[in-house]
């Protein structure tokens, strides 16, 4: 009787260890590879908000997943005619934390000379989204701004002439007058001076330019008790030194 009582144990005992490894071993294989259950975030960080925009230009932004980016795509609609362009696939960037695409680009040359461009002239919105490995969206995030790619029309009224034997005579002012057509604010004008000889005496820049109602700018104006930008800048342009009261120059606006 006290050999069947110790095998009963042993026996026992085998049953116990076997069953405690199979739990421990089921326990392991339960719990496999972690689940992607997080959305992509995404920002954009360029350009500003409602700035003017003309040419070529970049649009970027930061980006970022638990898991890791797949795409960040990007739509561009004219808001003005309602037409989209796109979807463009931006590039994420080494970092993995930023994404950027450059959007715009030039199409060739028209039969005027002028540079053309992927967009017309208008008001825009970017939408964009980021896509993980998992194909969750970060939903999408947007931007509004407006393309210039046209520069403005001056029409110059005075300085009129373009002829040398007769040139538009000014006094103690010099401006520089006419009609500027634009459908954005003209930030700024040049305006070079030449002696007869072609020579540039000053290149004068003027800023945030009145377009209403017609332009008149003036550059430059004499006064011996001043000590003005534009006594100043007469001084640039007179030679005070010279004999001849009545000097000719020559001038280009843009």
């Amino acid at each position: 009787m006290n050999l069947t009582k110790k095998i009963t144990v042993f026996c026992t005992s085998i049953i116990i260890i076997l069953f405690t490894a199979i739990a421990i071993n089921s326990c392991n294989i339960g719990l496999g590879e972690s689940v992607d259950t997080e959305s992509p975030s995404l920002a954009i960080t360029y350009p500003p908000v409602d700035v003017v925009i003309r040419d070529e230009f970049v649009f970027s932004g930061t980006c970022s997943d638990d898991k890791g980016l797949s795409s960040v795509k990007v739509t561009v609609t004219n808001t003005d005619t309602n037409t989209s362009y796109g979807t463009f696939s931006a590039t994420i960037n080494e970092d993995k934390n930023t994404w950027s695409i450059y959007l715009n680009q030039s199409t060739g040359i028209d039969d005027w000379g002028r540079e053309t461009w992927s967009f017309p002239d208008g008001n825009y919105t970017v939408d964009v989204v980021a896509y993980d490995d998992a194909d969750r969206s970060s939903g999408t995030s947007s931007r509004s701004f407006t393309i210039d790619n046209t520069a403005p029309v001056f029409i110059l009224s005075s300085p009129a002439s373009i002829d040398s034997d007769s040139p538009t005579a000014y006094g103690k002012t010099f401006k520089v007058n006419g009609t500027i057509a634009d459908d954005n604010t003209v930030k700024t004008m040049n305006v070079s001076v030449y002696d007869t000889e072609g020579n540039l005496k000053h290149t004068f820049s003027e800023n945030n330019i009145e377009t209403a109602g017609g332009t008149s700018v003036k550059i430059a104006e004499y006064d011996s008790d001043s000590t003005t930008t534009e006594n100043e800048n007469y001084e640039k342009i007179y030679d005070f030194t010279s004999s001849d009261s009545t000097q000719k120059f020559s001038c280009s606006v843009e």
